[in-house]
């Protein structure tokens, strides 16, 4: 840009000006026309010159082609915009006008507290139902909890002691995960789907959600791999 500095420049309209910097890093530059410009926004400016063949410095020549100005007193025109208020002051008084205008606001208030009661009626009703829904929402819960269908398991070994077999306690897996504390269970109901006989949980075997289940009368219908209930307290 340094190159073009001080040259002469020249609007559609033949008006001439000089080339003073640049502008920002777009390519933009800044204009001086000393006798004033009535240029737009949009127009194009021409920049000729002329370069000699055999010239060293190939330098660009203006002279000829265009002549700077003499310097003139202007004045700069800005647009002044006015800018519209939304909002139009109402005026009330006398007169037919003044008396249409207080009659619309004194109706327009009318519908506004009537639109106020009506939502506010829907409000009181919207809180009531609530308390209702929540009422049937929790019967209904405790209903399912308590038919809620006992965990399936299955027996899966006889616990022994003194290499003998006891057959009032069994092994049961599939009642409870490997992350369930199975000690907060103890005491739960346990029945045996083919005979409908029951034991409750005496506590943990092993760490694989495996449980030790006890028969006080023992269950001699009871075999390995005989699937079983936990009965969910009630």
């Amino acid at each position: 840009m340094a190159q073009f500095v001080g040259m002469m420049i020249e609007t559609e309209a033949k008006e001439v000006g000089i080339i003073q910097s640049s502008f920002g890093t777009s390519g933009k530059f800044k204009v001086r026309f000393p006798a004033g410009t009535k240029a737009k926004e949009g127009e194009a400016l021409s920049l000729r010159f002329k370069r000699y063949a055999h010239d060293v410095k190939k330098e660009m020549v203006q002279h000829g082609l265009m002549s700077l100005p003499k310097q003139t007193q202007g004045v700069r025109i800005e647009l002044e915009i006015k800018k519209k208020s939304k909002f139009k002051k109402s005026k009330g008084g006398g007169g037919k006008n003044g008396g249409v205008k207080q009659q619309q606001q004194s109706n327009g208030n009318q519908r506004n507290t009537t639109v106020t009661q009506a939502s506010e009626q829907t409000s009181h009703q919207q809180q009531q139902q609530p308390s209702s829904q929540t009422a049937e929402d929790t019967n209904s819960s405790n209903n399912d909890r308590n038919k809620k269908a006992a965990t399936l398991g299955e027996i899966t070994a006889l616990k022994k002691s003194n290499k003998s077999v006891d057959t009032t306690t069994f092994i049961v897996s599939g009642l409870f995960t490997p992350e369930m504390n199975i000690r907060e269970c103890i005491n739960m109901k346990v029945l045996i789907v083919s005979t409908n006989e029951t034991g409750v949980v005496e506590g943990p075997f092993g760490k694989a959600g495996k449980c030790k289940v006890s028969f006080q009368e023992g269950a001699t219908g009871a075999t390995i791999g005989s699937k079983v209930h936990l009965l969910h307290s009630q």
